[in-house]
């Protein structure tokens, strides 16, 4: 079972307990749906590892996380300071954050994160981006730009033995229970 790319990059994923589903057009079977337990899609890191990147996904969500937790769209580094991720969280971490998430460790160990401060609707489809450029990190939500912070000019940490998923944070879970669609990285 795989999730196939359709960029010219041949990064096809493998799927884990995903399930085919209908898009946000009503297309059937071109989306993925995510149970929150264990469904996920891993993903080639190959060309993934870049200073300078823009997360870029469609999702809708079914549940808001439990407090003090987060469910992870899509997750690319490793285990321990070293991912960068989207998510939806709910006072999540020491800075609370709620809403939509995205994150990125950096070379001295900082999480630099940015919350949309605001629960998405349940069962709506929403374009999310999170970009890492020269000088900044910025979230946007449906085009619209949320909040960004500067890169202090850091550049983003991987760590050795980096991996990717779709639906999952790299290390801890953090599964995430919705639909995702059209996940692009660059």
């Amino acid at each position: 079972n795989s999730a196939v790319d359709s960029s010219e990059n041949g990064m096809d994923g493998t799927v884990h307990n995903a399930t085919l589903a209908e898009d946000r057009f009503g297309r059937s079977n071109s989306a993925f749906k995510f149970n929150g337990t264990d469904s996920h899609v891993s993903v080639p890191v190959d060309s993934l590892l870049n200073q300078f990147f823009t997360l870029s996904l469609w999702a809708m969500i079914e549940d808001y996380p439990n407090t003090d937790e987060m469910q992870v769209m899509f997750s690319v580094g490793e285990f321990g300071a070293a991912d960068h991720n989207l998510a939806i969280t709910n006072e999540y971490s020491l800075d609370l954050c709620s809403g939509w998430f995205g994150m990125s460790y950096d070379d001295v160990g900082s999480a630099n994160g940015l919350s949309s401060d605001v629960f998405p609707t349940l069962d709506t489809w929403y374009h999310l981006a999170f970009v890492r450029d020269t000088f900044a990190y910025k979230l946007y939500v449906n085009g619209e730009l949320i909040k960004e912070r500067p890169t202090d000019g850091h550049v983003p940490n991987y760590g050795s033995d980096p991996v990717a998923y779709v639906g999952r944070r790299v290390h801890t879970g953090h599964y995430f229970k919705g639909y995702i669609d059209d996940v692009k990285i660059y």
